[in-house]
């Protein structure tokens, strides 16, 4: 808990920790499987906080899968962490990697990553192999940073989302490795098309369509909050009412989308006419060629 206040106060985004509680010296202090409900423990509250403050915390699932106590250990039951298992390099889950889920029914672990036959570089220098779910979650711990570099705009929680949307099993989580072992370029794309989708929200205001930018050069954008759901037709003349081209889309009601109009007809420099029409709504734009 110490750790990560201060981690915290020095500006740390991230935790990647790999302790795990449930057996201490004096038996009068340890947890049972009932205690990981993600708000008993000392630690899963700290974890839990943290994440609250805008941190990803990322934790070790625990390495109890063959031993007695079977399941995850704390603070791996905190609530909007990622919990790490670990698989080996084809995908298998290790057999050692604790069970989830967390005692209150919670999907754990979150996630997973290769905790078996883990490449390290031991303290003498030769590359060595490692196994434990404490070498899974650093793995996983430097993937989400370089994906949370990517697009620090968004949350914490976003992150954790868009991780979870991208995992192998994320339509059927399961109580060994979660939502499964992410993709992270699958993840990247999701958030590009958030990304997307916030800039065109601002873009569009109060208005449910617009181009952009006007005046344009080689190509330009619709930007388009749809109204109903239907296949819309844009079509393009000039001034004096010559047809250009036309371009149908599929829209999707109240879902932001932005459109590309990069592949046209070469134009002279003047006045054009956008007109939109989706069945029900029509839409007309002038727009200026430089």
């Amino acid at each position: 808990i110490a750790a990560a206040e201060r981690a915290d106060s020095a500006g740390a985004d991230i935790i990647s920790t790999s302790l795990g509680y449930n057996l201490f010296d004096n038996p009068v202090f340890d947890y049972t499987y009932s205690d990981m409900n993600g708000h008993t423990t000392m630690i899963a509250k700290a974890a839990t906080l943290a994440a609250r403050k805008g941190m990803i915390v990322l934790a070790a699932a625990g390495n109890e899968g063959d031993n007695s106590w079977h399941y995850i250990i704390t603070p791996a039951d905190a609530d909007s962490i990622i919990t790490v298992g670990a698989t080996d390099v084809s995908g298998n889950v290790a057999s050692f990697s604790s069970y989830g889920p967390s005692s209150d029914g919670r999907v754990k672990p979150t996630a997973a990553s290769v905790g078996s036959g883990t490449a390290l570089s031991s303290t003498t220098g030769p590359i060595q192999v490692g196994y434990g779910t404490s070498f899974a979650t650093p793995n996983l711990a430097g993937l989400v940073t370089c994906l949370w570099q990517a697009f620090p705009e968004f949350t914490n929680m976003e992150i954790i989302e868009a991780l979870k949307k991208s995992s192998s099993t994320y339509t059927n989580p399961d109580d060994r490795i979660g939502y499964g072992i992410p993709d992270f370029k699958k993840a990247f794309d999701d958030l590009s098309q958030q990304r997307t989708s916030k800039d065109a929200a601002a873009i569009l205001g109060n208005q449910f369509i617009k181009v952009f930018p006007n005046p344009f050069k080689d190509n330009f954008t619709v930007a388009i909050k749809p109204q109903i759901t239907s296949t819309a037709t844009f079509r393009m003349y000039d001034a004096s009412g010559k047809f250009y081209f036309s371009k149908q889309v599929s829209l999707q009601q109240g879902v932001i989308q932005t459109i590309s109009f990069a592949q046209m007809p070469a134009l002279e420099k003047g006045v054009y006419i956008i007109k939109f029409s989706d069945g029900k709504n029509k839409e007309s734009f002038k727009l200026m060629v430089q």
